[in-house]
């Protein structure tokens, strides 16, 4: 894999390099080259790469990108380095427990968990970047509006869980109880009805009505998470109850104002999935 724009970030006065890779069918996706982060938060590199060679989400995601040279963030000259892809960092952050890390380090690490992703997505204009790819893998103008929507959405009752407490392992729980309330199915049992993989997005494979269903979810999750202040997951858990709830009936609200016709829907966009980029 080749990047065609690289970049250089300043965060807590280090650099950090991320990269933007496309494929010949338009297809684009930042990676974040994984040694000179890792060193820049002062941890064991051969111990880091240890963990995601251990990790089988963070071993099949990893790719070898090459990257042009830099004084800082990927070393002299150019060469091929082992990134991630940006939709993986958070992941990889909060998988370093901040306890077991020497004490003049944690601050940094906590730092690095709770802000990094976002500085270095905005410093590619995720969003258009996002838009460029849906539009050309093939989706119509109003679908990926609701898809970037989707994203906004969840984004950002992401973070409020984080600052709430919730980690980030967590959120895939609070997500698949929104959903089980808005569709009555939970995440696993929605991809089955679409006859999808385990490894395909759900959000990129819903209709355009879908998508604002589970947007109006995660809205009413995040405001009642602000109403009721809630403390540890049991609590978080019960408000995605109530959120994917609402979502729900909003759901049959609209089935039955315009027909009857189900809003879960068996089709896919699997016929929009370029294929997947092979490692150089």
């Amino acid at each position: 894999m080749k990047a065609i724009e690289q970049k250089r970030v300043l965060f807590q006065e280090r650099e950090i390099t991320a990269v933007l890779v496309q494929d010949e069918n338009g297809r684009e996706n930042v990676f974040v080259p994984l040694r000179p982060l890792v060193e820049g938060m002062g941890l064991d590199w051969s111990a880091q790469r240890k963990r995601i060679k251990k990790n089988p989400v963070l071993n099949e995601v990893c790719h070898s990108v090459a990257v042009t040279a830099t004084e800082k963030g990927v070393g002299k000259g150019g060469r091929t380095v082992l990134c991630i892809p940006i939709s993986h960092l958070n992941g990889f952050l909060f998988g370093i427990n901040a306890d077991r890390v020497r004490g003049d380090i944690r601050p940094l690490l906590i730092e690095y968990q709770r802000n990094c992703y976002r500085v270095l997505f905005d410093a590619f204009n995720g969003i258009e970047s996002m838009r460029r790819f849906y539009t050309a893998v093939g989706y119509d103008e109003k679908w990926v509006s609701q898809r970037i929507e989707k994203h906004r959405s969840f984004t950002s009752l992401g973070d409020v869980w984080l600052e709430t407490g919730i980690p980030i392992e967590k959120h895939d729980l609070l997500e698949d109880v929104i959903n089980k309330g808005a569709f009555g199915l939970t995440i696993s049992e929605h991809k089955a009805y679409k006859s999808l993989p385990a490894s395909e997005d759900l959000r990129d494979n819903m209709t355009g009505v879908e998508l604002l269903i589970s947007i109006f979810g995660d809205e009413a999750t995040e405001r009642l998470i602000h109403n009721e202040n809630p403390e540890g997951i049991d609590e978080h858990i019960q408000l995605a109850e109530a959120g994917g709830s609402i979502a729900g009936k909003m759901r049959q609200l609209f089935e039955e104002e315009t027909g009857g016709r189900p809003v879960l829907s068996k089709n896919n966009n699997l016929d929009k999935k370029p294929p997947l980029l092979e490692e150089e």
